[in-house]
């Protein structure tokens, strides 16, 4: 190409490039085209367009021919565009010129000619020529038409890039939004504000047997029955009145199978970005599994793990109850401590799965003969506790007291074996005279049955508070007068034994007192009798005779070998 050319040589030269620009909507492909057109047309040897993409990005190049040398230093190559477009002038670069080195080091001629055209206030147009003249402001100026077009043509086609991105990637991410909704296993699903489906995941189609195509554009009234329907639709009301999730649980039938499920419900309000209200989402999780952990625990809590009857926290907790509706009615509860005897026998000669299935068979035994609203629990082993309500007498209790002694009495067939056992029962009542509690009233109980089982066994025995309270009594009586030998308040008084005749003084009777503390000098008959046929009598004579010996002879050797032939049944005598 010669240095000058016509005025319509340069226009053809850009009527083709401008067809190379409008050939591709692709900037490096529409960059490439040009710069295919622009070296030949005029005898370059070289060109490359640059592009900033962002704001505070650095220009990259779209296209380039040939490619950099690698001995390009790319920072002052950069820094030279940048001060080109920031200037916004075209610059030609000749051997000497500031900044010549930076386009000249990745070629072998230096005999270079660089000409630098700034374009749409984001592209530089970089032109490598051997020939000098053919790189001029000229040629540069008469550029400004076609590369005003590419650089709207950059523009566009980036912009159409970043569409088409952003399209790819909206449809991925709802691609994406879509999987994770229906690999979620609640049911999803979004209603305009007038109830109509807008969309829903795969586990909601299960629930109206209907694909999302079937069900979008339709309401509940189209699925479910109208009750069912109406409850759906005012959770809707609620949430949006609100304007605020609501939760509520509600048992769902599937159309898919029929099953039921029992769900929590959240609906939420969906507004836009200006706030106005578009509709509805509902999330429904299934809390059915979670339920029956829920109630497989409280099982294992309150129940008996082989007889499935209450265990001893449920049996507390109904106690209280039957307590409280014993003194609100004005009725007796009647409290039965009940152990088999002969239990140990069964596990012993036929082995720990016969005793568990008898256990099993006898509960089954003792439920029948209850009454309703009564209770039974095993509290351990063969041991159980029935709670006996709304009794006006304690005779009434007798029969249904018989009922479980004939119950427990009765041969049955387990693991192919007869077997035969009996029980022993104690009962206590309540209210009582004085406050009890519920433990009390086991105690109670417990202590009657050992009775029942002293007195026989296959028998019940009703505790005796008098009794109780008289073997209370002589319990708290034996641990004070210990106390009292332990503490010295017990004394010896001296009463002379005379010879009537002569009137001689032949002796001394020793006499016991209780120098009580608080009640003051006690006579024997108060406490002696209540330690006869106990260890303490011992303890007591034997402190008799050793007071009475020192006080006869004092410490010496004598009286300790006259101590050592007594028997503690003559301390009474001294």
């Amino acid at each position: 190409m010669k240095p000058e050319h016509s005025i319509t040589e340069a226009l053809l030269h850009l009527y083709e490039l401008a067809l190379s620009i409008g050939k591709q909507l692709a900037p490096r492909e529409t960059c490439l085209n040009f710069i295919n057109v622009l070296v030949p047309r005029y005898g370059l040897i070289g060109a490359s367009v640059w592009w900033r993409t962002g704001s505070g990005q650095p220009l990259q190049p779209l296209a380039v021919l040939p490619r950099l040398g690698a001995d390009i230093d790319a920072g002052m190559l950069s820094d030279t565009l940048e001060q080109c477009l920031i200037a916004n002038t075209p610059i030609i670069l000749t051997p000497g010129d500031h900044h010549y080195e930076a386009f000249a080091n990745g070629f072998h001629d230096h005999a270079l000619t660089f000409g630098l055209y700034p374009f749409a206030e984001r592209g530089v147009l970089v032109m490598q020529s051997t020939q000098p003249g053919v790189i001029s402001m000229r040629l540069l100026k008469s550029l400004r038409p076609i590369m005003d077009a590419l650089g709207t043509s950059i523009q566009g086609g980036v912009a159409l890039e970043q569409l088409a991105l952003s399209e790819r990637e909206l449809k991925k991410q709802r691609g994406f939004l879509k999987t994770l909704v229906n690999t979620i296993p609640d049911l999803v699903w979004l209603k305009d504000p007038d109830g109509i489906y807008l969309t829903c995941n795969e586990r909601f189609e299960q629930f109206f047997g209907a694909t999302e195509r079937q069900i979008v554009g339709k309401t509940d009234y189209d699925f479910v029955d109208a009750e069912l329907a109406d409850s759906f639709r005012a959770n809707d009301r609620r949430a949006m009145i609100n304007n605020a999730p609501t939760v509520n649980e509600e048992w769902i039938p599937f159309a898919s199978d029929g099953h039921y499920e029992l769900l929590e419900t959240t609906k939420t309000p969906m507004l836009d970005e200006e706030g106005v209200l578009v509709g509805v989402l509902g999330v429904g999780h299934d809390i059915t599994h979670n339920r029956a952990m829920q109630q497989q625990l409280e099982n294992l809590a309150h129940y008996d793990a082989l007889t499935s009857l209450p265990n001893r926290i449920l049996l507390a907790e109904r106690l209280q109850q039957a307590m409280a509706q014993a003194q609100e009615h004005g009725t007796l509860l009647a409290v039965a401590y009940l152990d088999l005897d002969g239990f140990k026998l069964v596990n012993d000669s036929f082995g720990h799965d016969t005793g568990d299935q008898l256990l099993v068979d006898l509960s089954q035994r003792f439920v029948e003969t209850l009454r309703d609203g009564d209770t039974i629990a095993r509290i351990g082993g063969d041991e159980f506790v029935v709670a006996l309500l709304d009794f006006s007498t304690r005779k009434e209790c007798a029969q249904v007291l018989d009922r479980l002694l004939a119950a427990a009495a009765e041969p049955i067939v387990v693991n192919d074996t007869w077997v035969r056992v009996s029980a022993s029962v104690g009962v206590t009542f309540f209210p009582q005279k004085d406050e009890v509690d519920a433990d009390q009233l086991l105690r109670q109980a417990d202590q009657a049955m050992y009775q029942a089982k002293q007195t026989g066994k296959n028998r019940y025995h009703v505790f005796d508070i008098e009794q109780d309270r008289y073997v209370r009594d002589k319990i708290d009586s034996l641990s004070r007068i210990r106390t009292a030998l332990l503490n010295q308040e017990l004394t010896l008084h001296y009463q002379p034994k005379v010879n009537m005749r002569s009137g001689d003084v032949v002796g001394v009777e020793a006499l016991i007192r209780w120098q009580h503390p608080e009640r003051g000098l006690l006579s024997p008959a108060l406490f002696l009798p209540m330690i006869e046929n106990h260890r303490l009598i011992i303890d007591l004579g034997e402190w008799v005779i050793e007071r009475a010996l020192q006080a006869a002879c004092g410490a010496g050797s004598v009286c300790q070998r006259q101590r050592q032939r007594l028997s503690p049944a003559t301390a009474g005598l001294l």
